[in-house]
């Protein structure tokens, strides 16, 4: 065995080994960052899972945009992880993220109505007795009821809820993920406007309207899913609820008069003011929350706002031509003018615009934007 007789020329090797591993490491840690970083980004997805999803689903890196309208009516764009999903009056069709149908299920709904959350949706015929349960696109169950629903949402881990009318003016039953009816709040004066379920489904909100004393009373209930008790009750008078949704630990309330975020308690966090003006359109991702306000028959123009999470005004500019749909992401804000999209970063500036023929339903997924226009589905990238 060899003998050590240079002790310190030793220990500047060893430590310098150990500064190279070190190093070594760090590379390794920044690079599977990075790595994960672009796969994010490559494939729209909004978590690890529907990357890797995404990407296993993938036909290959090649994209076959602008692909064929899968035909009928189309109702709604939207994605379960990285696969995107078009409900048209017939079926559900299921696409890679590169443009490749991998799978379709034919529905017989009149009114097919789908909310979705991470891998699972739920789909629903409003004005009717049918909803169906899936995990992506396998069958988890499909029921019929006895009362006609007119809303439902569905949570992350598969919790799921149904408004309908039967005895009551409003019947709203939360279900397990099992299917299993765990409660049911009713109300005989108070008709439901909207419904929504937290990510996890531990909180549930249901915005009603009755009349009182002559006066218009919109009211949020919010109820604690796990404790089965109403955690709050909020009344406005005079002002409409147009759409409720889960924000940052608790819910974004839209109404004719103003955004509200309320805590899970019903407590008003922040609010902004729409100073009396009309609310023409609105949409709100997890970030970002766009607002069109005006008048376009008497004054022939919007104002377009748009807020940050905690209802910060970030900007504001002035569209003069009349607008048919409006949605945002985290990466901006879209428009739809007849046949021309436009495109407008957080801070409510001009960035883009693209025209089309016969747009009939646009979808932010990620980075890029979904158009079905002309009986193609096109794949735009702003970025």
């Amino acid at each position: 065995m060899g003998e050590v007789t240079n002790f310190a020329e030793y220990r500047r090797k060893k430590k310098r080994k150990k500064i190279i591993r070190f190093i070594a490491s760090l590379m390794l840690i920044f690079g599977i960052i990075y790595g994960i970083s672009l796969l994010l980004y490559e494939s729209g997805a909004e978590d690890v899972e529907g990357a890797f999803d995404a990407m296993f689903n993938s036909s290959g890196s090649e994209s076959r945009f602008p692909i064929h309208s899968p035909g009928g009516s189309i109702k709604e764009i939207f994605s379960l992880g990285g696969t995107i999903c078009i409900l048209n009056d017939t079926n559900v069709f299921f696409y890679s993220s590169g443009g490749e149908m991998t799978g379709n299920i034919q529905h017989h709904y009149q009114t097919p109505t789908v909310r979705s959350a991470k891998s699972n949706f739920l789909l629903y015929d409003q004005g009717n007795k049918q909803y169906a349960l899936y995990d992506k696109d396998e069958l988890v169950r499909s029921c019929q009821t006895e009362n006609v629903i007119f809303l439902g949402d569905i949570s992350e881990d598969g919790e799921y809820a149904i408004a309908s009318t039967g005895n009551c003016l409003t019947e709203v039953s939360f279900y397990n993920e099992d299917g299993e009816e765990q409660f049911v709040w009713e109300s005989n004066d108070k008709h439901a406007l909207s419904l929504c379920l937290t990510e996890a489904g531990e909180y549930m909100a249901v915005s009603c309207v009755n009349t009182k004393g002559g006066k218009l009373i919109s009211t949020l209930v919010i109820l604690d899913t796990e404790k089965i008790d109403t955690r709050a009750s909020v009344e406005l008078e005079n002002e409409l609820i147009l759409d409720v949704m889960p924000h940052r630990n608790g819910f974004l309330v839209i109404t004719d008069e103003q955004v509200l975020h309320c805590s899970n308690k019903g407590v008003v966090i922040s609010e902004y003011s729409f100073e009396g003006q009309q609310i023409c359109g609105f949409d709100a991702s997890k970030d970002n929350i766009a607002l069109l306000l005006g008048n376009f028959r008497h004054d022939r123009s919007y104002t377009l706002i748009s807020l940050n999470g905690i209802l910060k005004e970030l900007g504001r500019t002035v569209i003069d031509e009349k607008v048919t749909d409006i949605q945002c992401d985290g990466y901006g804000i879209y428009t739809l003018m007849g046949n021309m999209l436009n495109v407008y970063d957080e801070n409510a500036v001009f960035r883009d615009g693209t025209k089309f023929q016969n747009i009939e339903n646009m979808y932010p997924m990620g980075h890029y934007l979904l158009v079905a226009a002309n009986d193609r589905i096109h794949k735009l990238d702003f970025t």
